[in-house]
């Protein structure tokens, strides 16, 4: 379990100093030399379990990471070069964890060490549909309120924002406990239906 403490100290890590990009490079170099809770094998096994699909989907898809040496973000997609399983497993490299994740000759931990949605990324699009966590993230780049707010202001683009509400947050205590599944899906089903004509709208 990553725990409330250690949240706080990755936390420390990311925002230290003004160089973000050298802060992220900090934080990936202090999670190759810490021993993770569980290993790379069982990462991507978890992988394999809720996304079985090595191929990209015609659809456009980006899937976000951070160089764990460099601190460099990339968004990988159909033209990266790397699978589906590896380009999810390097997104998925949640540092102190689980390993940073060996893709294409480099070691990568979690997009969300950037931003729990990197919403940013939609910056093309006119309607944009925003699933997020959490609203804030490390650093001032990284929470989506701030995201959202430049991305209407730069593009005129109508978006919606959906993060797990006060239901979802209570029943689940410890994001890495598969056994809460079931019960923290239940409650965004229930939250589903809250936020659906919101949604819809949004579609037209």
């Amino acid at each position: 379990m990553l725990t409330s403490q250690a949240m706080a100290e990755l936390g420390a890590l990311i925002s230290s100093g003004k160089n973000l990009e050298l802060a992220r490079a900090r934080l990936g170099r202090t999670a190759l030399e810490t021993p993770p809770l569980a290993t790379e094998e069982e990462l991507r096994a978890g992988v394999l379990a809720l996304c079985p699909f090595s191929d990209w989907p015609a659809q456009r898809l980006l899937v976000t990471a951070v160089d764990a040496e460099s601190g460099e973000f990339v968004a990988f997609d159909a033209n990266s070069g790397v699978s589906l399983t590896d380009a999810v497993t390097a997104s998925c490299a949640l540092p102190f964890v689980y390993p940073p994740a060996q893709v294409g000759g480099r070691r990568w931990v979690d997009g969300f060490i950037r931003s729990p949605a990197n919403a940013d990324l939609a910056g093309k699009c006119q309607r944009i549909l925003v699933l997020a966590p959490m609203a804030e993230g490390f650093s001032p780049i990284g929470n989506v309120p701030e995201q959202v707010s430049e991305l209407r202001a730069r593009t005129g683009a109508s978006v919606v924002t959906v993060f797990a509400d006060e239901t979802v947050e209570a029943v689940n205590t410890n994001p890495m406990d598969p056994a809460l599944l079931p019960a923290v899906a239940e409650a965004g089903y229930r939250q589903a239906s809250a936020v659906a004509a919101q949604v819809a709208e949004l579609w037209g």
